[in-house]
């Protein structure tokens, strides 16, 4: 009975660890799955009802972190994106040569992209706001001008010692005022109608381009390194879709960070954003946890152009003399060969007029022209013979100088 009883406890206290360990596990699988989803944890709180809710943010539902030095960096540092803006073009404007160019420059800007990218449109309505704003100044100002002609116009006419031509002038000038405020006046009032009209829209067109980094928890020199190489990459990929895009006669440029804000902006608000606008969000001081001073990389972003401009007209610079160097040996070769070249014109036009010259003349003609040429060559190897003794007979004086010098000395 002792026995069982004791063999009854073994059992139970294996039985005890086993369940502690099975418990430790699955602790251990929950923290793992806290680090990996840490949105998870959250989501298990909402449905237990009798959890403690937690307030969000609404950067949590957000997929980016922040917007710094001309990039989106999305949460935890790992992904960083880069937007191209591109003006758009009028192809069914276009000739039909026009538009084979553009189609062939496209097909270029495919087969040259070695890197993913995203190709995004935004809608927008458009504010004509801050335009009608431009307009009403400008308004101001030419009316000013068209009251100081009138005046003028007025003086001259009263005026008994102005003669025909400073009147006809001065009625001219005011007559051209009159015309561009009454054009402006115009224009003002067709942009107010059709600042009431909201189905006002317009297109963006954007090129997304983007680069991963690993995830490390080293310190945050290293992660600054980082950026850098990053946005280095990330900028010297953007010029070069900018430079692939210009012969389809797009023209591209780089958003700043308070451009990447409006384009989220509008991203996030589509319905409000012709209420709620950029402009007007700033002047409310929605953006007092924003900095709007200069990106940290713009004097980069400038050095790396001037560099990419020194080192260009350096290249060019460098190609320019080879060759010239290749033309100045190319005439000088001409110069010296002159005389062959000369006769082997010769002989090439005298073959095409063989039948008018005659057999005879053009046999007389060809050996005229052998009889030039081995003369030459017969130069040619007297030069050569006589550099050749010059040469051995400076050989022969050097070997004899030491042994004159020896006499000397005895």
């Amino acid at each position: 009975m002792e026995k069982i009883i004791s063999l009854f406890l073994v059992l139970l206290i294996i039985l005890l660890m086993v369940l502690i360990v099975l418990w430790m596990i699955v602790k251990w699988k929950e923290s793992e799955n806290k680090k990996e989803n840490p949105t998870a944890s959250e989501e298990d709180e909402e449905k237990d009802p009798n959890a403690v809710t937690k307030k969000k943010t609404v950067q949590s539902f957000m997929e980016f972190e922040k917007i710094e030095d001309s990039m989106i960096i999305t949460k935890k540092n790992r992904k960083y994106i880069m937007v191209i803006e591109c003006q758009g073009i009028n192809y069914d404007l276009m000739s039909e040569i026009e538009k084979n160019s553009v189609e062939r420059g496209f097909l270029e800007f495919l087969n040259a992209l070695r890197h993913p990218i995203q190709l995004y449109l935004q809608t927008r309505t458009i504010n004509l706001n801050q335009s009608l704003l431009r307009y009403k100044e400008r308004l101001k100002k030419y009316e000013q001008e068209y009251q100081q002609a009138e005046r003028a116009y007025i003086q001259k006419s009263n005026d008994i010692t102005a003669t025909s031509k400073q009147i006809l002038d001065a009625k001219l000038e005011y007559n051209r005022k009159r015309n561009v405020y009454e054009y402006s006046k115009d224009i003002i009032q067709n942009t107010e109608r059709i600042s009431q009209n909201k189905n006002v829209l317009t297109r963006k067109y954007y090129i997304i381009i983007s680069q991963f980094i690993a995830e490390s928890k080293d310190d945050k020199e290293d992660l600054e390194e980082k950026r850098e190489e990053v946005f280095q990459d990330l900028y010297t990929k953007a010029q070069s879709l900018i430079r692939a895009l210009a012969p389809c006669n797009v023209q591209g440029r780089i958003l700043n960070s308070e451009e990447l804000i409006e384009l989220l902006y509008v991203a996030y608000n589509r319905d409000e954003f012709d209420t709620f606008g950029m402009d007007k969000a700033i002047q409310a001081g929605y953006d007092e946890l924003y900095s709007t001073g200069q990106d940290v990389y713009q004097k980069r972003i400038k050095l790396l152009d001037k560099l990419i401009e020194e080192r260009a007209v350096e290249k060019i610079n460098d190609l320019a003399q080879i060759a010239r160097n290749e033309q100045e040996r190319e005439i000088q070769e001409r110069e010296e060969n002159l005389n062959t070249y000369v006769n082997a014109m010769a002989r090439t036009v005298l073959e095409k007029n063989k039948q008018v010259l005659g057999q005879d003349i053009a046999e007389r003609v060809t050996e005229k022209l052998d009889e030039e040429e081995r003369k030459k060559e017969e130069k040619k190897e007297k030069k050569k013979n006589m550099q050749k003794k010059q040469k051995e007979g400076m050989k022969h004086v050097h070997k004899k100088e030491p042994k004159d010098g020896k006499r000397k000395q005895e």
